[in-house]
């Protein structure tokens, strides 16, 4: 699936229940950060490395992934599988500014 939907899937697994308390966190800026976290966590597809992925940035809304040698990327997949992994591994993981979980404590 094209990574802006996939990114709002994320984000009503992720942050459905603050965006009801924060309506702020509906906008296009929270989908590029999920977006963002996406990309380095689930594999995108045309195949691209971790190296030519690092420094990415996703843009409007996640439909824009623009590589740190200045590439545009319009067209990012993520499949569904790695899509739900990549919820999972965020869920524990936690979003940069907006979804972090505490460490336990044993």
């Amino acid at each position: 699936m094209a990574l802006p939907i996939a990114a709002h899937l994320a984000r009503s697994r992720l942050i459905a229940a603050r965006i009801a308390e924060e309506p702020d966190l509906a906008n296009s800026s929270t989908l590029d950060i999920i977006a963002n976290a996406l990309a380095t966590v689930a594999p995108a597809f045309p195949d691209y490395s971790e190296v030519e992925l690092q420094g990415s940035r996703s843009t409007a809304g996640g439909t824009v992934l623009q590589l740190q040698d200045g590439w545009r990327l319009s067209a990012v997949l993520i499949k569904r599988g790695d899509l739900q992994h990549a919820i999972a591994v965020l869920t524990k993981v936690g979003l940069p500014g907006i979804l972090f979980t505490s460490p336990s404590r044993t």
